[in-house]
């Protein structure tokens, strides 16, 4: 039975929904602008083997987040942990494995890297936290960056004018270029672009401290990007897993948007069970 649960720390507030039966769990976390319930088809192939909790990032459902006109400082990753280690008391369970994809994916990278004993398997699907984007880096981790992307969100010329000096830098491609402009249309888009970018900006790992870590801990990491793929560069992710002792990389004939049945199949046959 499908199910939303709402569990509050402090000014913090996360939903989460559960399915599936089986007696191992499944935690998973859905991409920017996605929902938790878009892990739901994961229930056919994998829902005898786990019990599944479906996660909304922040600004996302009924996951809430303290307004970024607030000043509020930005999610500590300590915070993520205590809010996992309620999921973990309230559902009964220690260990477990994680699913991210795209956000969700650099999210569950951060759990894996928090909960080093508990986490078994790790399935990141065109994660996000892999390679580098000079533009988020720009709006998110500079003084600067940040007060134009605060400036952008009811300034529809400033969002304009960066697209213009991308376009012709030649900073990013065409469906690149495509993407963001959908994403950034309205005020409400740019504001949400603004505040999912600020709670998570702190969110991050050295890539050569998780490796040594997945390494030493015998984690099995499993990729799943698309060969068309417009968004999450490949190149970073090949060297990365090229670095695991226990990494596997699956190309999918699609783009960023991922067919979530087809990845449960593939666990499934890669679990063997």
């Amino acid at each position: 039975m499908n199910n939303y649960k709402l569990l509050k720390e402090n000014d913090l507030q996360l939903e989460y929904m559960s399915f599936g039966s089986g007696k191992e769990t499944l935690l998973c976390f859905h991409g920017f602008g996605k929902e938790a319930k878009d892990f739901l088809p994961f229930e056919k192939k994998l829902g005898n083997k786990f019990t599944i909790h479906s996660i909304h990032l922040f600004y996302h459902g009924n996951s809430i987040f303290p307004d970024y006109r607030l000043e509020r400082k930005p999610l500590k990753k300590s915070e993520l942990k205590s809010l996992i280690e309620q999921i973990q008391k309230n559902e009964g369970f220690s260990k477990f494995s994680l699913a991210g994809y795209s956000l969700g994916g650099k999210v569950a990278l951060i759990v894996a890297e928090q909960f080093r004993t508990d986490t078994e398997n790790l399935f990141l699907l065109a994660p996000d936290g892999i390679g580098s984007n000079p533009w988020y880096y720009f709006a998110s981790q500079t003084y600067i960056g940040q007060r134009v992307n605060q400036a952008n969100v009811k300034n529809q010329w400033v969002f304009d004018f960066l697209f213009s000096i991308s376009k012709n830098l030649r900073l990013a491609s065409k469906k690149q270029m495509r993407f963001a402009r959908s994403k950034m249309q309205s005020e409400k888009q740019r504001r949400r672009v603004y505040q999912i970018w600020m709670s998570h900006r702190k969110l991050k790992s050295p890539l050569k401290v998780l490796i040594k870590d997945f390494n030493q801990r015998k984690l099995p990491v499993y990729f799943f990007i698309g060969k068309h793929e417009i968004i999450i560069p490949l190149n970073p992710i090949e060297k990365f897993v090229g670095q695991l002792k226990y990494g596997k990389l699956f190309l999918m004939d699609s783009g960023h948007t991922l067919d979530t049945e087809e990845i449960g199949k593939l666990i499934s046959t890669e679990l063997e069970y």
